[in-house]
């Protein structure tokens, strides 16, 4: 994320950002917000959870297995 924030505030192509990012830079002048069409179509990208047999990842890798099932 960094690398991405850093070549947009160098006028280096464009990115789409969390908000947080941009209003900080938008009020300092780093960075312009841009409004494109691409944002409001629905993008999915798979994603895949892959752990060691047997082995006890933690509640994140709990939380993200039954959350991958349900969708």
């Amino acid at each position: 994320m960094d690398d991405a924030v850093r070549l947009t505030e160098q006028g280096i192509g464009w990115a789409c950002l969390p908000e947080e990012l941009i209003e900080e830079r938008e009020a300092i002048g780093s960075m312009v917000r841009f409004e494109s069409d691409i944002m409001r179509i629905k993008l999915e990208i798979p994603i895949d959870l892959v752990s060691l047999k047997g082995a006890n990842g933690g509640e994140v890798q709990l939380f993200l297995t039954e959350h991958f099932k349900r969708t």
